[in-house]
């Protein structure tokens, strides 16, 4: 066993891809350090980036990035599904609670990912064609679309906060103010369906631009278009 990371709060990256530099970027420009467990170093691995060699559905490279002491996990997808989904297991086998987000290439592996209890699922292959779906329809919308998406610039991006204890039964034009004040621009909630808090965040409903005068049960997020930091 090598040395172990001394990272705590931090984001393990279990495997390698093509976006994992970009991933890395938006980490950085976020001020989230990270650690990467892959079979070889990457070229393209800065050298401050803790790396562990080995697969990522070992337990042994994943305590050494400093799983337990994590904050999240992101499981990057490979060629199969399968792979991602084995990593998965044993990630959350090794930390159940560190919040953990997976790439699937097929949609209907999700129920498996359920079964691994991880907490959000991601589909990139659509979420990259619903993108250019949407900027080959509206002209100019994916200068629109890279700021929000990016931290990595002096642009904005997306984020969520639970919603304080102190509004529940208020309405939700009143929090929608609270956030308004603070300098964020609210544009939606998240919430789990029928109000059950345990339910995997990746099953959680989002409703864009609601009414004003919903009334705010919890467990909710609120997600707003906010500023990146200089």
């Amino acid at each position: 066993m090598g040395m172990s990371c001394e990272l705590e709060g931090h984001v393990v990256l279990c495997g390698w891809n093509t976006r994992a530099p970009h991933l890395l970027a938006q980490l950085s420009a976020s001020g989230q350090r990270a650690s990467v467990v892959a079979d070889s170093r990457p070229e393209e691995l800065p050298e401050e980036v803790f790396f562990v060699r080995g697969h990522p559905s070992k337990q042994e490279p994943l305590l050494e990035a400093g799983l337990r002491k994590a904050k999240a996990a992101i499981i990057l997808g490979g060629g199969e599904d399968a792979q991602a989904l084995m990593t998965a297991l044993v990630v959350e086998s090794i930390a159940p609670e560190v919040y953990s987000v997976m790439e699937l290439h097929d949609p209907a592996n999700a129920r498996y990912a359920r079964y691994a209890h991880v907490d959000d699922v991601l589909y990139p292959d659509s979420l990259i064609a619903d993108i250019t779906g949407i900027c080959s329809h509206y002209e100019g919308m994916s200068v629109f679309i890279r700021d929000i998406l990016s931290t990595a610039d002096d642009g904005h991006s997306f984020a969520s906060f639970d919603v304080p204890a102190e509004f529940a039964g208020r309405t939700v034009g009143e929090l929608f103010e609270h956030y308004q004040e603070k300098g964020l621009l609210p544009v939606g909630v998240i919430v789990p369906p029928e109000g059950d808090g345990e339910t995997p965040f990746a099953d959680w409903c989002s409703r864009v631009n609601p009414s004003e005068g919903e009334i705010v049960v919890l467990p909710m997020k609120v997600v707003c278009i906010q500023k990146n930091k200089d």
